[in-house]
């Protein structure tokens, strides 16, 4: 249950955190973050984990306890500080792209992922009646689509500068390889062939050799 895992989550990160610096810093209300402590907030405002997540600079899905989606390695993505409207506006647009792609009702996806038929109308019609789903519906669409909650509302980006850190690790004469390197590699490479099986070939010839002498030793004098 996403509640609890929230609770899990806000648990361990305020063992060495004041509540009230917390709220102070964090800008979420008081009664807010003790119901998601206490894990009785079944559906909290996806704009209370955003706050959260931006507040810890980590992802939205460790928040939420989706480890599965958890970047492989520290660093790999950078959060950008989107506010609730670019999340709002980002997370109609992934739905009504999903739609399209498979072909599908609102309100059939709606169903399809737990809730009310109209759930997704009220929220990507054309006078949309809900300015942002709940936490809840948002975490159900990343596991139907299976996909980071963070990659579906745009908040995730790729780190550049790690990318040409690990790039930076590769020994530079790898990296300099061009095509006419990799075509006399082939040629050596082809080159070796001819060889290996002439070695091949003297090692049987040796072998067949040997045991002939061998024989010849055995054969009885007359």
């Amino acid at each position: 249950m996403t509640s609890k895992k929230i609770q899990k989550f806000l648990e361990k990160k305020l063992k060495h955190l004041k509540r009230n610096i917390f709220v102070e810093q964090s800008g979420i209300p008081y009664s807010t973050i003790t119901s998601l402590i206490n894990g009785v907030k079944n559906n909290p405002e996806l704009n209370s984990l955003l706050k959260i997540a931006n507040y810890f600079k980590c992802s939205l899905d460790e928040v939420t306890g989706r480890t599965k989606y958890l970047p492989p390695t520290k660093g790999e993505y950078q959060f950008s500080d989107v506010n609730i409207d670019d999340v709002a506006n980002n997370l109609r647009n992934f739905i009504k792209t999903k739609i399209q792609e498979q072909k599908i009702k609102p309100s059939k996806l709606s169903l399809n992922i737990g809730f009310s038929r109209d759930l997704l109308d009220n929220f990507i019609g054309d006078n949309p009646k809900q300015k942002c789903l709940g936490s809840s519906p948002t975490v159900a669409l990343a596991d139907y689509f299976d996909i980071s909650i963070d990659q579906m509302i745009g908040r995730s980006i790729p780190n550049i500068q790690k990318k040409q850190e690990v790039n930076q690790t590769i020994p530079q004469s790898l990296q300099s390889i061009d095509s006419e390197d990799l075509h006399n590699l082939k040629k050596n490479k082809n080159s070796l062939i001819p060889h290996q099986q002439n070695t091949q070939n003297n090692i049987s010839s040796s072998a067949t050799i040997k045991k002939f002498h061998k024989s010849k030793n055995n054969i009885p004098s007359r």
